[in-house]
């Protein structure tokens, strides 16, 4: 995380309201898909042509539209910071602080949440997403046959991961049908604070989601960053 995390200080100037605000429109847009669709702009599947649906900086003129550093910069930048960078480079330095937080702040346990964020990722058919999911299961020390059995069938899920998880689906796909009793059932075993950021998760995940599917956008050329 050491090049995330000295990201998310350079920075003079973030929204970081109006993207979490962001975020939750997006959990509450999902709500006209139904449970078992995610959505239909697959990469790689939804046309012959797969490259992006814009020029792409690299990661200098990226650093370059980015509002000015206070001290770091130069590392290699996402793919979709430097899409986003484009036309709103606030809003790309804002996304940039809250990846960063949600990879790494908060307070759901880092393997869990890394595969929720997969769960997130894989309802929506976005194999850019699933990837950094799985770098940070991996990083997080899940060992792995823990991996295979959660890209493997749902049905054989740990019991532990299944309200979780299944949590996470729902708010990508159905959030309006989530029943009560589940919310209720995780808030018991893990508190409001973490169930909250667990609402927030997978509303950031649904709309990085969203960019990289509706952008086009490839993994970069060495992999997940860390």
């Amino acid at each position: 995380m050491n090049t995330l995390k000295s990201l998310v200080r350079t920075f003079q100037q973030t929204h970081i309201r109006t993207i979490v605000l962001a975020t939750m429109a997006c959990v509450l847009g999902g709500s006209g898909i139904s449970a078992d669709e995610g959505l239909d702009c697959t990469m790689g599947t939804s046309g012959t042509n797969t490259d992006p649906a814009i020029k792409v900086p690299s990661d200098a003129e990226g650093w370059e539209l980015l509002p000015k550093t206070v001290s770091g910069g130069g590392q290699p930048l996402p793919i979709w910071a430097r899409a986003v960078a484009v036309h709103l480079p606030r809003t790309a330095a804002a996304m940039l602080k809250l990846d960063y937080a949600q990879r790494t702040a908060s307070p759901v346990n880092p393997i869990l949440r890394a595969k929720m964020r997969w769960v997130v990722a894989h309802t929506n058919h976005c194999e850019y997403s699933t990837a950094y999911a799985l770098a940070d299961l991996k990083r997080a020390g899940a060992s792995p046959e823990a991996i295979a059995t959660l890209t493997g069938p749902a049905e054989k899920w740990p019991e532990e991961d299944r309200k979780p998880l299944e949590f996470a689906r729902l708010l990508t796909v159905a959030a309006p049908t989530i029943q009560d009793q589940l919310f209720e059932d995780l808030r018991i075993k893990y508190g409001e604070n973490q169930v909250a950021s667990m609402v927030l998760l997978a509303a950031y995940g649904n709309f990085q989601d969203r960019i990289v599917l509706g952008l086009q956008l490839p993994m970069e050329e060495t992999g997940p960053l860390a």
